[in-house]
């Protein structure tokens, strides 16, 4: 199977990498790809000194993104959802991936 490594940084306010967010993808309900059936697991991943990360997912499936922002202070965890679609290629761009609907 194809896989494509989606990376993308998250930053602060100021441009300033965020250490620990965790971004995770995961496929909503079992999906047959090819010969193969994609169970509904998840996969996550942790952003670095910089707010880099990259999730390795298997092309051409469609995935929910949900990035979690660790406690600040007082302010609770945080937790946002895309949907995302993985394109045919080895890399993508996490922006390039999650669809934004407005």
């Amino acid at each position: 199977m194809a896989t494509c490594a989606v990376s993308g940084t998250i930053v602060d306010p100021g441009a300033t990498g965020i250490l620990s967010v965790t971004v995770s993808a995961r496929v909503n309900q079992p999906v047959l790809s090819g010969a193969s059936l994609v169970a509904p697991a998840e996969l996550s991943v942790q952003t670095d000194s910089s707010g880099n990360f990259t999730l390795t997912l298997q092309q051409s499936l469609s995935v929910i993104f949900t990035v979690m922002y660790p406690e600040i202070g007082t302010e609770p965890m945080r937790t946002y959802q895309y949907t995302g679609n993985i394109p045919a290629t080895t890399t993508a761009s996490f922006s390039n991936v999650i669809v934004i609907e407005g």
